[in-house]
């Protein structure tokens, strides 16, 4: 709360607080808190993914993330029949569940989202019969470990993190996913805002959308030019170098050693 951020400003024992992207610390530029600002970017070990030799699914989009209304499914959702309607082979294969932070979560009749979720947003579009999300191509996995999810997201042809394209709804810190989709030599799609701006080189590695029309115009898109899609991907893949576990532990221990933030982290050469 900004109450307690003041405080720590002003407190004697706290000398530093870490942000994991430039975004997030932006959001603090005008608080007293930000001159004990550091920024450490979240990390992934590259070691654990192995996308050599797998042969794209052309046709498959996946998205990663939590089913809750803050991660912004329901505007892929929204967006899906239009995107079948282009391209009639799409599929999309959604890991995550309602369940991912809570066991006790009730599940609507898909067993997608929570029952208000799937009331809200899916019913209105797909209606309430089993089987109305398969008849569009949108095969739900649930939540998987971290070897199913690495063989889903190198297949893809595209991948999807939260969507939300406003701050209407949560956006996100970093996003670690995004980062994962990446390193998978996948072409990365997510929202405009938050730590997104930093973990999607937008036009490069993939796109950050503004609208839910948008994002249907780049999945679209990158459906009917897999070549396109594919070259973003190993664009992404080299980016997702930056994030490597070996390289960010370097700048953890250049912290701790010195006390002080690695100036590379300061600004980001790449955007």
């Amino acid at each position: 709360t900004p109450e307690f951020l003041y405080k720590y400003s002003k407190s004697p024992s706290l000398k530093n607080l870490i942000c994991v992207t430039n975004n997030q610390a932006d959001h603090l530029r005008h608080n007293p808190i930000f001159s004990k600002i550091i920024v450490l970017h979240n990390f992934i070990d590259l070691n654990f993914y192995k996308p050599d030799g797998v042969v794209k699914d052309i046709n498959q989009v996946v998205y990663l993330g939590a089913i809750t209304e803050n991660k912004g499914l329901q505007f892929l959702l929204a967006a899906w029949p239009q995107v079948l309607s282009a391209n009639p082979q799409a599929k999309l294969i959604i890991i995550g569940s309602a369940k991912l932070y809570s066991n006790n979560e009730t599940l609507g009749i898909h067993g997608l989202g929570s029952q208000d979720f799937e009331t809200k947003y899916i019913y209105p579009i797909y209606g309430e019969d089993k089987n109305a999300l398969s008849n569009y191509n949108i095969y739900p996995k649930g939540v998987l470990g971290p070897i199913e999810i690495q063989k889903y997201l190198t297949k893809s042809l595209v991948g999807v993190v939260n969507p939300s394209y406003n701050y209407s709804f949560s956006a996100e810190t970093f996003c670690v996913s995004a980062i994962e989709i990446q390193a998978c030599r996948t072409a990365i799609i997510g929202g405009n805002v938050g730590g997104l701006r930093e973990t999607i080189i937008d036009k490069k590695t993939g796109y950050r959308i503004n609208s839910e029309k948008d994002m249907e115009k780049r999945i679209n898109y990158l459906l009917s030019n897999a070549d396109k899609a594919k070259e973003m991907g190993e664009k992404g893949a080299d980016y997702a170098k930056e994030f490597d576990v070996k390289k960010i532990v370097e700048d953890w221990e250049l912290f701790f050693l010195n006390n002080e933030t690695p100036k590379k982290l300061k600004t980001n050469k790449l955007f």
